[in-house]
């Protein structure tokens, strides 16, 4: 009896196998070169997807396993001896059970897979961001690397742009600039493309003397990392004037980040392998799939612009004439995070003013759209915050200039050289117009 039984489940340990081979021999037909490039529903093929096909051969692989598998199986049908031993010990026998129902699979889903992932994955390994557990993120001091399509590099103080002394040796002005990748100047060829460094030659000018500018802008940041930046590392600078350029997406990006209730770490580190899951996403086809298919759960089929309409969202959502719960938290948190940084320039003697930033949905006209730069100077009066709003400025350059937006913007937010341009053109004769302020850009010592 117990013999029988014994047969019955290495005859059914063969059947299984069996059916592993066929699936081998299935897998070589799908994975064929030949059968790809007649089912590919975007005829030709992708090249580089039909080189790796060709040179790894996939489909050979599977039909040598296969016939290996069934040739064996097909003479060893009547002397199960081999089989018998095998599966005599229920540890080994679930183990390799294991290893047939879903180790195999995943196998062969793997080799399957790669020619159309793998190829196509960006390398990732170094950026010009690297973590920080007390900020989130920050530029790698040294790196050259592109990002946002440009190459860019990042000086030994893991700043962009000219390295600039922590020491006072001149009587040059010294203007810091914190804010996210719009000061930073993201997608723009050059680091004097971006805002500050255009201000710095028009003050120059204006003045007729040297202007020193410390860009601090991080692409993601928002007042609480601006804030611990100062506090750590911007008053070794002994700035003249501390300049804040606030996007609306600073109210509200943060709340993706885990530290706020989020499950992100921050769009910056997702160029650099942070954890194993990273790594097996850029590195296994399989992990790769499983990935893309939550992302297209979360983002919807075009997994970049679901993002991108994400964000904007959350941003719009900051024009709602009632807010909700989450918003009006991160209201609040944005601005204790900036009455830090105003008490801390206060305490040092150091003038600080905000530039609140638009983005292009606001460029309609409508008054409701203008709710949260209303917010922001409602808060800046009540703190005595000197500040600058440029969305109505902007908004009469673009209507006196034919109304094309593009000229002034490369997407949502981030401005173009012509943008910076102007944008720097409008903040600078602000800074000259205020009288605390052009008392410092021209040394007068009165504030």
């Amino acid at each position: 009896m117990v013999d029988s039984l014994e047969k019955n489940k290495c005859r059914d340990v063969v059947l299984l196998l069996r059916f592993m081979a066929f699936i081998f021999f299935v897998s070589a037909i799908l994975c064929s070169p030949w059968l790809m490039a007649r089912l590919d529903p975007t005829p030709p093929l992708e090249s580089v997807t039909y080189n790796e096909l060709l040179i790894s051969r996939r489909h050979l692989f599977f039909i040598a396993v296969g016939i290996l598998l069934f040739v064996q199986l097909f003479l060893s049908v009547r002397q199960l001896g081999w089989i018998r031993s095998m599966f005599s010990k229920p540890i080994v026998s679930k183990l390799l059970m294991s290893v047939f129902v879903f180790i195999i699979p995943i196998i062969i889903i793997e080799i399957m897979v790669r020619p159309f992932t793998v190829p196509h994955m960006r390398s990732k390994s170094k950026t010009i961001f690297i973590k920080d557990d007390n900020i989130g993120w920050r530029l790698a001091p040294g790196a050259k690397e592109k990002w946002g399509g440009v190459d860019v590099c990042i000086n030994n103080k893991g700043l962009y742009g000219p390295e600039i002394s922590y020491l006072r040796s001149t009587n040059a002005v010294r203007i810091m600039y914190l804010g996210d990748s719009v000061t930073f100047g993201y997608k723009l060829s050059k680091y004097s493309d971006s805002f500050p460094y255009k201000i710095e030659k028009i003050l120059e000018d204006k003045k007729r003397g040297n202007i020193e500018t410390v860009n601090a802008g991080v692409g993601g940041y928002s007042p609480w990392q601006e804030y611990i930046f100062l506090e750590d590392e911007g008053l070794k600078y002994k700035p003249d004037l501390v300049v804040l350029g606030f996007v609306l997406n600073d109210v509200v990006e943060k709340l993706e980040l885990q530290r706020f209730g989020g499950n992100s770490l921050g769009y910056q580190l997702n160029k650099t392998y942070i954890s194993f899951s990273d790594w097996l996403q850029h590195n296994s086809a399989f992990w790769f799939v499983i990935m893309k298919f939550r992302a297209m759960f979360q983002f919807g089929s075009d997994i970049h612009a679901g993002a991108v309409e994400q964000e904007l969202v959350s941003v719009k959502e900051l024009i709602l004439p009632t807010e909700s719960r989450k918003i009006e938290d991160a209201w609040v948190i944005t601005f204790n995070n900036l009455q830090k940084i105003s008490k801390l320039c206060r305490e040092k003697n150091i003038p600080f003013a905000l530039v609140i930033f638009p983005f292009t949905f606001q460029f309609d006209g409508d008054d409701n759209l203008k709710r949260p730069q209303k917010k922001v100077r409602e808060f800046c009066e009540l703190n005595g915050i000197m500040y600058i709003d440029l969305l109505p400025l902007m908004e009469n350059y673009i209507n006196n200039h034919g109304g094309n937006i593009d000229m002034m913007f490369l997407d949502d937010d981030h401005l173009t050289v012509h943008g910076s341009e102007v944008v720097a053109g409008m903040i600078s004769d602000w800074m000259w117009s205020e009288k605390k302020l052009r008392n410092v850009i021209t040394n007068s010592g009165e504030l």
